[in-house]
């Protein structure tokens, strides 16, 4: 995409250029060269689309192989084991001047909080 871009500016700095002298000698107009200018970026564009598309496709291909290597992981869990699991958790969880902060210098994002919850309750934050 760097590259599309850099194309872009590259030619549209010829045209002007170029274009000034041409001016300069009558050839053409100042209108002419601004159509100029405004249809190269025009002619231009599916250049850098192309480009874009190239990117997301550079993305998802990163991104499959990536959710490959994790699918082909092995399980965590013993073939024939069993393992305990606990169906309904039960209690009250209480939080009674709770305070977070990310960084210092940002200040507190959550500060003096009394929270209680209730067995089967369910908070966001």
């Amino acid at each position: 995409m760097n590259l599309t871009l850099l194309v872009r500016q590259i030619v549209q700095v010829v045209i002007v250029f170029y274009g000034v002298f041409l001016i300069r000698d009558g050839v053409i107009s100042m209108g002419a060269l601004i159509a100029c200018v405004i249809l190269t970026a025009k002619t231009l564009s599916p250049l850098s689309q192309l480009a874009q598309v190239l990117t997301r496709l550079n993305q998802a291909r990163v991104v499959y192989h990536q959710i490959d290597a994790i699918m082909v992981q092995e399980v965590e869990r013993q073939p024939g084991r069993r393992y305990l699991s606990r169906r309904r958790i039960e209690g009250q969880n209480d939080f009674k001047g709770v305070s977070f902060a990310y960084d210092g210098a940002l200040g507190s994002i959550l500060k003096d909080i009394d929270l209680a919850i209730k067995p089967g309750g369910k908070v966001a934050i």
